[in-house]
């Protein structure tokens, strides 16, 4: 019968070093379950940091004189637009010019954000832009 296991002995080593990293993992997880009383809750064990729950933003920032829009996200809303305005970005900073928010939406966590994020950017349409920016007016939502 055939060795299944790799002849090359650094890979032997490899596979050892993360077989020995698993282990560690699962024992953490066993002492953090019995000390806390439940796998979920980590927040509970008094040895854990509590971690401080975030807010991300998706934003639209408008470019009047050139009729530009830039769509992203960020924790830091304030900071993020002074360095658009500062010319510290990339797209925004070759066009110039003074960038105001005009939509801000907040979400819980950044993989939500990113997904509406990338949503609004496929769209490629000013007009869909435009009616969201209205209705976001209309709802009495302040800007920044």
């Amino acid at each position: 019968m055939r060795n299944k296991w790799p002849k090359k002995k650094w890979l032997n080593k490899v596979l050892l070093i993360k077989i020995a990293s698993l282990i560690k993992r699962f024992i953490f997880a066993l002492q953090l379950i019995n000390r806390s009383g439940s796998s979920v809750g980590y927040p509970e064990y008094s040895g854990m940091p509590v971690t401080k729950k975030m807010n991300y933003y998706v934003y639209i920032i408008e470019q009047e004189e050139m009729e530009k829009y830039y769509i992203g996200q960020t924790e830091k809303v304030e900071k993020r637009l002074k360095e658009h305005n500062n010319g510290l970005s990339g797209f925004t900073g070759r066009i110039g010019g003074k960038w105001k928010m005009v939509y801000l939406e907040k979400f819980s966590t950044r993989s939500e954000a990113i997904k509406r994020e990338l949503f609004l950017k496929r769209q490629r349409n000013r007009s869909f832009y435009k009616k969201l920016i209205e209705e976001y007016n209309r709802s009495g939502s302040s800007v920044g």
